[in-house]
């Protein structure tokens, strides 16, 4: 069966992520700390939007650990 694009793609990624682990986590690690904002830039509307956020992708870990 043919693969699309997007399979692909995704089987591709995830042998990147395989063959290159240690490479992988430390550009993946140096990304979410460049892309992370402290709070206190934040104003108050996107404060309470990423709580809300950090909320419910809390909720669904414990839903899915238990």
């Amino acid at each position: 069966m043919a693969l699309t694009n997007a399979e692909r793609q995704k089987r591709y990624r995830e042998k990147q992520k395989e063959e290159n682990k240690e490479e992988y986590l430390k550009k993946e690690a140096k990304r979410k700390r460049n892309a992370y904002i402290p709070s206190s830039k934040l104003s108050p509307s996107e404060l309470m939007e990423r709580r809300a956020v950090s909320r419910i992708k809390f909720k669904k870990k414990t839903l899915l650990q238990s």
